[in-house]
């Protein structure tokens, strides 16, 4: 593994193998396909494909690879599959499938502490970066395919907000509405001037709620990595129209943390559903 050396940059990667240094990785080919590689000391490596043009069997699934080739600078990607790992034990000739990728465009080495390494953020930052790969010109340059990964994938920094319970007493719950993010902060994170994060907020395209103890906050909850939610605005639309209070949206959104809250759902990508559950709210 060599970082980039026109670029200095410690993301980008000219090669990769199944021997390459452990880590996650994300591989872009030419068809604008992506290939998360996660190569563990302790396991057999895998690999999931997450294509933008045809879906295969087992595609967005994990599979064990006997061995992998990926090379921006060739262009060559190849990567021997285990179809289905219990046959490793049964047919011990077996050696599996052979597939040969479109030429490789980028390479990508995730840092720790990623939102991507968070399986509960994974799938809708990928959701995220295949539509700006379906969406965006052919032939872009590595260069600017590695800054869409980073705005992805770069770790988030720590929630700054530890509100006391004053600051909820007036709401009539004690409901915990998870992380909060004070105003320059999330500024940060969405790379908004406060200008805009204002504007945006006015425009229900992020969540704000007012403190009254001080300066607004932002709830982490409506943050997949550095992104807002896909469909939180139309979802923020629906339920303004039953209520002007960010705190009871929060509230409803949050559901306590459990596990089928509308928040969960709408990382899932079921826009439509929590659309529609918004605008069925009581209270």
């Amino acid at each position: 593994m060599t970082d980039d050396p026109g670029t200095g940059d410690v993301w980008a990667v000219d090669s990769l193998t199944q021997r390459s240094e452990p880590g996650m990785y994300v591989v872009i080919t030419e068809s604008r396909t992506v290939y998360v590689v996660d190569l563990d000391p302790d396991r057999p490596p895998t690999i999931t494909r997450y294509p933008v043009v045809s879906l295969l069997l087992h595609d967005t699934e994990p599979m064990y690879v006997v061995s992998c080739t990926f090379d921006v600078n060739t262009g060559h990607g190849m990567i021997v599959w285990w179809k289905n790992d219990a046959e490793r034990p049964a047919r011990p000739g077996y050696i599996g499938t052979w597939r040969h990728t479109t030429p490789v465009v980028a390479i990508a080495r995730i840092p720790a502490g990623s939102p991507l390494h968070d399986p509960e953020d994974r799938g809708p930052l990928l959701r995220t970066l295949m539509n700006a790969l379906r969406t965006l010109p052919p032939h872009l340059p590595p260069a600017d395919l590695m800054a869409i990964i980073k705005v992805l994938a770069s770790p988030v920094p720590e929630p700054d907000i530890n509100p006391s319970h004053d600051d909820f007493a007036d709401r009539g719950w004690a409901s915990a509405v998870g992380p909060l993010f004070s105003g320059p902060r999330f500024s940060e994170i969405v790379q908004l001037t406060p200008a805009e994060l204002d504007e945006a907020a006015h425009g229900l395209r992020v969540l704000r709620l007012p403190m009254s103890s001080g300066s607004p906050v932002y709830p982490e909850l409506q943050l997949v990595g550095r992104l807002i939610v896909p469909g939180l605005r139309e979802v923020l639309q629906a339920l303004a129209i039953r209520s002007d209070d960010p705190w009871a949206w929060t509230r409803w959104l949050h559901a306590a943390g459990a596990p089928d809250s509308p928040i969960t759902t709408l990382r899932g990508g079921r826009i439509g559903g929590v659309v529609w559950l918004a605008k069925n709210a009581h209270g």
